[in-house]
């Protein structure tokens, strides 16, 4: 769907919001495959899979501006902590 849309430069900021966002996501997906293994909740797994496609998403957009794809949390790794902590209360 993109390939017919002309290629335009990216500022940084916007490069970093791509990669943040990027990882946000993965944060959010990981959080909720976590919760669902605590409790074998169905809507954690469903929610983990909406998040694996807005991370599909993003990755197009990385991969379309030659961008790489974030491996970890980076900045949000306390975010991620935080979030497996409340989730176990």
């Amino acid at each position: 769907m993109l390939e017919g849309i002309p290629l335009s430069d990216l500022t940084e900021e916007e490069e970093q919001i791509l990669l943040y966002g990027y990882s946000e996501e993965m944060v959010a997906r990981d959080a909720y495959n976590y919760l669902y293994e605590l409790y074998g909740e169905e809507t954690f797994q469903r929610i983990a899979n909406s998040e694996q496609k807005h991370m599909d998403a993003v990755e197009t957009l990385l991969n379309r501006y030659d961008l790489d794809v974030p491996t970890d949390y980076g900045e949000l790794q306390s975010t991620f902590e935080e979030l497996k902590a409340y989730g176990e209360k």
